[in-house]
């Protein structure tokens, strides 16, 4: 929705060959997203002179950093930026941009809470709220119980065992490779 937004602002307002740089499962507390080190590397090559973001959240939630590109960064080295639904923009006063920077920081922060909290009160009662460990799955009646991995729970107790008669963890990893049997991480 963002990008046919911003792209539809783009083509009203006569901006051309525009590129997106999205961040999707990443935290806007984060200024080490791969999308946002793009878009600098980009920036830094002269390729472009403006930066259009939906609203100042969506550049990051974090106030200090967030302040620091909107307000220096961009200025410095001659960078528009602009807010569609907020009005933020470098080529005026942003008396409420402060405020704006801090307000985001706190819905991260509230959310972040939020979520910690559910998860945890979840966990007190009873249900399991992560990836399920090798050699298991999650129940497809009830995704916060674990049932065995008909295809992997064999395999855990093919480990345990061999450890229990005093093989190494070299000798079963080796005997699995050997057997064809896929990894936890490339499993899952």
């Amino acid at each position: 929705n963002q990008k046919a937004y911003l792209e539809n602002y783009a083509q009203q307002h006569g901006f051309s060959n525009c590129r997106h740089y999205t961040d999707d499962g990443y935290s806007g507390g984060n200024f080490e997203r791969p999308g946002f080190k793009k878009l600098l590397e980009f920036l830094r090559k002269k390729s472009a002179n403006t930066v259009i973001t939906v609203d100042l959240s969506r550049l990051g939630r974090n106030m200090r950093e967030a302040s620091y590109y909107a307000e220096e960064y961009f200025p410095e080295h001659g960078i528009h930026f602009f807010t569609i639904s907020d009005g933020f923009d470098t080529a005026r006063e942003n008396v409420f941009a402060p405020f704006q920077f801090a307000m985001n920081e706190v819905y991260l922060r509230d959310g972040s809470r939020k979520v910690k909290n559910v998860l945890k009160n979840k966990r007190e009662s009873g249900q399991y709220c992560a990836c399920p460990p090798y050699g298991y799955k999650k129940n497809p009646d009830n995704v916060h119980q674990l049932i065995p991995d008909e295809v992997t729970a064999p395999v855990v107790q093919r480990i345990f065992a061999a450890a229990a008669s005093g093989d190494s963890s070299r000798k079963i990893a080796m005997e699995l490779n050997a057997g064809g049997i896929i990894p936890p991480l490339k499993y899952r």
